[in-house]
Parts: C-alpha cells; structure tokens; sequence
C-alpha cells in the first residue's frame, strides 16, 4: 500500500474459502481467489477557484475458482469534480463480468454519472444514472436521495429508486422494479443515535449474481427500527426487524463488538 494526503495506491491478493458462511453477511461471494488494485488522486485548487478540486479513481480485480475457471472481473474508473459551491459531478465506468448461479459468466455493468448537492456533508442531494450490459441484456437504473433537517440532531431522509431491465432473451420477460425508502435518523449524541426506517419495493424481481432470477411480481414493505451505543472500547446495536427482508418480520437483533487494543476511531 502507498499512501499520501493526495494519492492512495492498493495491490491485494484475497482468497475466500468454499465453506465461508457468515449468518451476517449479504450475497458472499464463496470459492474465489485473486486480485484487486486500487488507486486514486486528488488534485487541488486554489482557494478562489470555482472548482476546489478533481479527483480520479482506477480499480481492477480478477477471481478465479479452486479449478482455475474465471469467476468474477472488473475494472472502474471514476472522475469526481467538486465545486465550491458545493455542486458535484461523478462520471463513471464500471464494466463487470460475474459467473452467475448455473455456470454463466455473464455482465453486470454500472456506468453512469450523478450530479449532487452538498454530498459531502449531513443533508447531500443528488440524481444518479446507472446502466449498461446487464445479465442477458441491458439495465438503466436512476436514483433520487435528498436529506432534510427536521429538527436539531434530527434528519429524515427520502430515497426513490427505478431499474428498468430489458432482455434480449424471447424467452426471458423485461421489466422494471421501484425502491421507495424513508429514513428518521435521531443523533442523540455523539455516541448514540436512533432510527426509523419505511422502505416499499414493488414491481419485477431482476436479475443478479448471486441467485437465479424467477421474474415474481413483488409488491412488499417492511419497517425497522435501530438504536446504536459507542463507548470508548464497546459498541452495541439493537434492532428491530430485518432491513433486507421484503416485508417487516418480528425479528431482535442484539450486537455487542469488543475493541481490544485501540479504541474505535483512533
């Protein structure tokens, strides 16, 4: 690794076990080893200047199975201009081949752009576009996040989401599905915070890498609620309800996590 208070450099070299499992993890991605490369650069400007800085980003990796087949590729490239008027644009390009469920090895790309306000603070703004080869055809998806005061220590967040996939399959249906979310976050203080999550997905199922799509109708919401505590070397979570279910389940989290040695943030 390199690093500088403008450049960051990264060469990796991962290998997850066949038998990795965890109970919380989202989609594993089992039985692969291989590389990953990173780098990134900022590049400043003067204080008077409309544009406070530019800020590219280049990442690479490749995976492969115990039996040497290819399991999973990608590159990214990233541009970021960041104003001083606090408006942002991202531009991006993020090819990606993954070996799906029954064995093909299939593209999911994710380039796009998103033009944002205020993304670097407590209540950013912004509309994203991504898209590109997608499966057996093609996936355009837009993205519109806003974040409001509502009191003091208190913001309420309001996120709509629309992916639109079309095949190129005769055999296989196109459609689209809609995210619509809404988040009540508290910051009670420094070291404690409570939210409130609504979220409604509705329309076709899509296709990803980790299971074989049916192409169901869904028409589903769920609600969770979190509260967070920090102290200097124990953190703890409770939560109600499972924010990755489709519909709200009677579920109760309890998590403690322990820092031995430095406390977290230092």
């Amino acid at each position: 690794m390199y690093a500088t208070s403008t450049t960051t450099g990264l060469l990796s070299y991962n290998h997850v076990g066949a038998e990795f499992d965890p109970v919380d993890s989202f989609v594993p991605q089992t039985d692969v080893t291989g590389y990953e490369a990173y780098f990134t650069k900022t590049l400043n400007y003067g204080s008077k200047a409309l544009l406070r800085d530019i800020a590219y980003t280049l990442y690479a990796n490749r995976y492969h199975d115990r039996y040497g087949i290819p399991d999973q590729a990608g590159a990214s490239a990233q541009v970021n201009f960041d104003f001083r008027n606090l408006m942002t644009v991202h531009v991006y390009d993020a090819p990606s081949m993954v070996r799906v469920a029954d064995g093909e090895y299939l593209p999911f790309y994710g380039n796009g752009m998103e033009l944002g306000y205020r993304i670097s603070t407590t209540t950013p703004t912004y509309v994203q576009y991504t898209g590109g080869p997608y499966f057996h055809g093609e996936l355009g998806g837009w993205t519109y996040l806003t974040t409001l005061p509502v009191a003091r220590g208190i913001h309420l967040t309001l996120e709509t989401d629309e992916d639109a996939y079309r095949t190129l399959f005769r055999d296989e249906p196109s459609g689209t599905q809609w995210l619509n979310r809404a988040t009540l976050d508290w910051q009670i203080n420094r070291d404690s915070a409570f939210d409130v999550g609504l979220r409604r997905i509705h329309g076709q199922t899509l296709p990803n890498a980790a299971i074989l799509p049916t192409f169901a109708y869904v028409n589903a919401s769920n609600v969770t609620l979190a509260y967070h505590f920090l102290t200097l070397r124990n953190e703890f979570y409770v939560v109600y309800g499972d924010p990755n279910s489709l519909s709200t389940t009677p579920a109760l989290f309890l998590k403690w996590v322990r820092y031995v040695g430095a406390p977290k943030g230092t």
